[in-house]
């Protein structure tokens, strides 16, 4: 049974992950580990960068990274961070809300690739653009947007991601006639409006 949301001070990390666990608790992580006591999901506040992303790469199992700016802003976590982590080889839920740096840009540099399963970007600074990019993505099976400049617009794009089971749109400018469309579009995804 995974145990979630962990400092350090709660546990002995796995001697493997050790160095690298220590280094992200000094900027105030906090851990997720698995039934073999290994790290597979980092949350972070606030304090990561791109210059914390080697730390990172070395947790073999991490399979799961949750960031977030509070208040949102554009912060020293980059795009070019953001590209770097969804190609990580074991990511399957990459979010990093309020980083006012993901951009639709930084989507448009990851649509050659596959995608992680669920990617988390709200309060962002993603736009229907954005969305018009991820349309077509097998693999995506989540997707959290709140608080995006997204409208009714980008509702034909997201219908075409006919794999998703999570939606989340709240505080955009998606109307309660679009959400019906989507519903209607992927009846088997919950969507959060």
């Amino acid at each position: 049974m995974p145990v979630h949301s962990l400092r350090i001070e709660d546990f002995v990390p796995h001697d493997e992950d050790a160095e690298y666990v220590h280094l992200l608790a000094e900027m105030r992580c906090r851990f997720a580990l698995d039934g073999n006591g290994r790290v597979y999901h980092v949350l972070a506040a606030n304090k990561i960068s791109d210059a914390d992303l080697p730390l990172l790469f070395e947790l073999r199992y991490l399979s799961q990274f949750c960031g977030w700016y509070d208040p949102p802003r554009q912060g020293d976590f980059t795009a070019a961070g953001f590209i770097r982590m969804v190609n990580h080889p074991t990511m399957e839920r990459f979010t990093f809300e309020g980083n006012l740096g993901l951009t639709d840009d930084a989507l448009r540099a990851i649509v050659t690739t596959d995608i992680v399963p669920y990617l988390g970007l709200s309060w962002t600074a993603i736009t229907n653009d954005g969305v018009e990019l991820l349309a077509g993505h097998a693999n995506l099976q989540g997707l959290s947007l709140n608080g995006t400049e997204i409208s009714d617009e980008c509702v034909p794009f997201l219908c075409e991601l006919r794999n998703l089971s999570e939606l989340y749109i709240t505080r955009t400018n998606v109307s309660p006639d679009s959400v019906a469309v989507l519903q209607s579009s992927l009846p088997s995804c919950r969507i959060v409006s």
